[in-house]
């Protein structure tokens, strides 16, 4: 019953706003975010609304050439920025992308950029699925409680858990949890996948940290390592643009502005995050994403997520 009233509400303020807010639309940048593409999500996509179908990706990417001009990251580093503007990309190099979302992506002619984590695409366990893995295990759960006291409770569980609480744990309970996290997360593109797709003229990679790791609990030098070894990497691909986004990309939970201002300084063009606005200005050097899940499977619904205001102050 609340899935209906939430599906019928924003039908219509969606139609509302579009008709208030239109005019925002022309001179910003509406920069959408996906992360996998397929009928049968993974558990951890599943858990965390980060797969869309097939069918309702199609609609979407269809509904969003309609009613936005689509660039590639060459124009937007470039700075000749149309009106109505609107990028697509991917976070994290799962296999739908790939599969799934490529072939819509070629039906429709639209380029998109794929933030990648070159250690999962090497075969490396994610941290992401790590510690949300982890954060779901009464083993891990009390280990951690013992070590480190009480979860705080303002932000997510596994924003909280970091490289030296899971090390420690491992090593004392002698567990492998690598199979187990990779089942969880689900298929990850391989290197002949990434190598194959460079060289098609609507793919764009950019940087997404060498693991999928949570920038705030990095110091400044281990942020730069991380940003800087899959760069070297990333630049084997012709493909490869210096733009970055955060892992999880939440102001001040997984990353900060100071951090967003250092990898600048250290040759990132343009770094993304994802706290899911649109940019009413194109030119920043820091931009924010707007997510789109399976529940936008109307244009109404699109403009209601286009428009729908966040708690807390932006960025």
């Amino acid at each position: 019953m609340k899935k209906m009233l939430k599906s019928i509400l924003s039908e219509g303020i969606g139609c509302l706003q579009y008709a208030l807010y239109n005019k925002t639309l022309q001179n910003g940048l509406t920069i959408f975010l996906y992360h996998d593409v397929g009928d049968h999500p993974s558990r951890f996509n599943e858990r965390f609304d980060l797969n869309v179908t097939p069918a309702i990706f199609d609609f979407q990417i269809k509904t969003i050439k309609d009613y936005f001009n689509i660039i590639d990251p060459d124009t937007l580093l470039t700075g000749n920025i149309p009106e109505r503007a609107a990028m697509v990309t991917f976070d994290d190099g799962l296999q739908g992308y790939f599969s799934h979302a490529l072939p819509i992506l070629e039906k429709y002619k639209v380029p998109s950029l794929s933030f990648l984590n070159m250690a999962t695409i090497k075969g490396e366990m994610m941290w992401a699925g790590a510690i949300t893995f982890l954060t779901q295990d009464e083993d891990f759960l009390k280990y951690y409680k013992k070590q480190k006291g009480e979860f705080r409770t303002d932000f997510s569980m596994h924003l909280q858990v970091d490289h030296e609480i899971v090390d420690s744990y491992l090593k004392q309970s002698g567990r492998d949890i690598t199979d187990h996290v990779k089942e969880y997360v689900g298929p990850i593109a391989s290197e002949e996948m990434v190598h194959k797709a460079d060289s098609n003229p609507l793919v764009y990679y950019g940087n997404h940290l060498y693991n999928h790791d949570i920038a705030v609990n990095f110091s400044d030098m281990d942020l730069l390592a991380s940003y800087q070894k899959n760069k070297q990497l990333l630049e084997s691909f012709s493909s490869y643009r210096d733009i970055f986004s955060f892992p999880y990309g939440q102001p001040e939970t997984s990353f900060t502005m100071k951090q967003a201002e250092l990898l600048i300084r250290n040759g990132a063009k343009i770094v993304f995050y994802s706290w899911g606005q649109l940019n009413h200005s194109p030119f920043g050097s820091i931009l924010d994403r707007l997510p789109l899940s399976s529940f936008e499977s109307s244009t109404n619904k699109i403009k209601f997520r286009l428009f729908r205001k966040r708690q807390g102050q932006r960025p």
